[in-house]
């Protein structure tokens, strides 16, 4: 296969930047561990693997998914690992029925992990990162909303981060911290570097004996270049576009802050600073001082508000982040402008929505489920990134639904090129008896691609009825229960229009399959 030996070589500097954290010196002590391995098989049935307008395949799609969660808790430590081995055999033409088809495979990982220990009492600390997720090569190709369908317009994409940090604490005067962080991009995509960034930051800031007054100091360097990889330089994806050439930077800034509390659930913060930047941007000056208010709003553990506007180099920028839960809903949004490469869309999951799984938020077990409403694109480049997510989730003993909202802007720096992702989705679980559920999907997206002229609809429905064969139906929104087994059969139907540039296509799927978790 073209480039294996380039994934491989990525795969072993992954793997090695994993085993130098676990060589670690932990600490050594009791702790909780919970391991869930979990596995699914599937058989998809779909007239047009390749989601195009001009080679449409008919295909039987073979997936085999094994997986596993961890969780770990300690007196000085905690992780959470979930991994997946997404494993996809196609077979298309007259393969189906035995004569000369074509057969293709691919295999997906998709890894979430994070931890952190404390490795001198409450002075050193470590923490560490590692995500894999699929990208879109190019928002002008092919985008299916999973991996069976179009899988030839994936980029797999994976950062590893290492943070260690001093902290030391001056009475009840101030504390400071000096952090160091190391992170690796790897990302499969011919003609695009990997990177790698250093980071150094400080901040001193206020203790209790200022009572409500609230300041800081802080400082912080990052330089991101690229590192070996297949070296700068255009890649062309499925629309025949140069979707990416990476140009390193260095990012240098200096802030204060002051804020005051003027109740305990309300403080307001003022905050300025300089910046300097040095990479290659299409602006007549990307350094100069900045500045932002805002305010802070905790009235309960249910709920909390932050907001701020301000200006910087590229514009103004307004963030707000909002989360509120009762027994029965959960509210969440957030938006924000700031300069972002391909390592900071991964390191938050841009284009996802994070829901609380269905247990209670004091078990130490319970993990965030992603939901995605976007599949971004592998852009590799430094551009200003604007983002906003907003999603509602209604509970109750038969039913729940998730309606959510994402937007991604990129302005490449380089060129000053843009493109942007819009959507909106929709899904509902109803727990029809004690062991069949029906789950019903739906999304709308808007797509502009970089460097493509035209516009793009992405739609798509799905309807799922799932039986379980032991325990509650593990399916819905929230699906990491363990101990449960399930059987089901889906249909999808997706399709986006064709624009200048774009392709368009209309697929429908049949699907039948098992889970299993531990």
């Amino acid at each position: 296969m073209p480039g294996s030996g380039i994934s491989r070589r990525r795969a072993f500097s992954t793997v090695s930047l994993l085993v130098a954290l676990a060589s670690l010196p932990w600490p050594v002590g009791a702790a909780v561990w919970r391991v869930t391995p979990r596995i699914s098989a599937s058989e998809t049935l779909t007239d047009n693997v390749n989601l195009s307008a001009d080679d449409r395949q008919a295909a039987l799609v073979t997936r085999f998914s094994p997986g596993v969660n961890i969780t770990e808790r300690g007196a000085r430590t905690w992780a959470n690992l979930s991994y997946t081995l997404d494993g996809i055999i196609a077979v298309s033409g007259s393969g189906l029925t035995g004569g000369q088809g074509r057969n293709r495979s691919r295999l997906f990982h998709r890894l979430n992990a994070s931890g952190n220990a404390e490795l001198v009492k409450q002075h050193l600390f470590i923490d560490g990162q590692a995500r894999r997720r699929q990208y879109a090569t190019t928002l002008a190709g092919p985008i299916g909303i999973d991996n069976t369908a179009g899988f030839t317009n994936l980029s797999p994409v994976t950062v590893v981060q290492v943070s260690p940090y001093l902290t030391n604490h001056f009475g009840s005067f101030a504390e400071s911290t000096l952090r160091y962080s190391y992170s690796r991009l790897f990302i499969d995509q011919a003609g695009t570097a990997d990177t790698q960034t250093n980071r150094f930051s400080g901040t001193l800031q206020s203790g209790d004996a200022f009572s409500r007054l609230i300041w800081s100091l802080n400082a912080s360097r990052t330089q991101t270049k690229a590192a070996g990889g297949t070296g700068s330089g255009g890649s062309t994806g499925a629309g025949g576009s140069s979707t990416s050439q990476f140009t390193p930077g260095t990012f240098s800034q200096a802030a204060a802050t002051l804020g005051y509390r003027l109740t305990p659930q309300l403080s307001v913060s003022v905050t300025g600073g300089y910046q300097e930047n040095d990479f290659q941007s299409f602006r007549n000056s990307i350094s100069g001082p900045f500045w932002s208010v805002g305010f802070t709003w905790v009235p309960n553990q249910r709920g909390s508000l932050s907001a701020s506007y301000g200006k910087r180099f590229f514009g103004s920028t307004t963030s707000l982040d909002l989360s509120y839960r009762r027994r029965t809903t959960l509210w969440q949004a957030s938006f924000n402008q700031t300069i972002a490469s391909l390592r900071n869309v991964i390191l938050t999951d841009a284009g996802t929505i994070q829901l609380p799984p269905d247990c209670p938020l004091t078990d130490p077990a319970c993990q965030p489920i992603e939901m995605a409403v976007l599949r971004p694109e592998a852009v590799q480049d430094i551009y200003v990134l604007r983002r906003r997510q907003a999603s509602v989730t209604l509970f109750s003993a038969r039913h729940s639904a998730t309606l959510a909202y994402a937007f991604l802007r990129r302005t490449i720096e380089r060129t000053g090129a843009e493109s942007r992702q819009q959507g909106v989705t929709l899904s509902w679980n109803w727990r029809v008896k004690s062991n069949v559920s029906l789950t019903t999907s739906g999304g709308l997206q808007q797509i502009e691609p970089l460097n493509t002229p035209g516009e793009g609809i992405f739609w798509f429905t799905r309807l799922q009825l799932t039986y379980s064969l032991g325990g509650s139906p593990n399916v819905g929104a929230f699906s990491n229960v363990a101990g449960s087994s399930n059987v089901f059969v889906a249909y999808r139907h997706q399709s986006r229009d064709s624009s200048a540039g774009t392709f368009g296509y209309v697929e429908n799927a049949l699907t039948a399959g098992i889970s299993l978790s531990f």
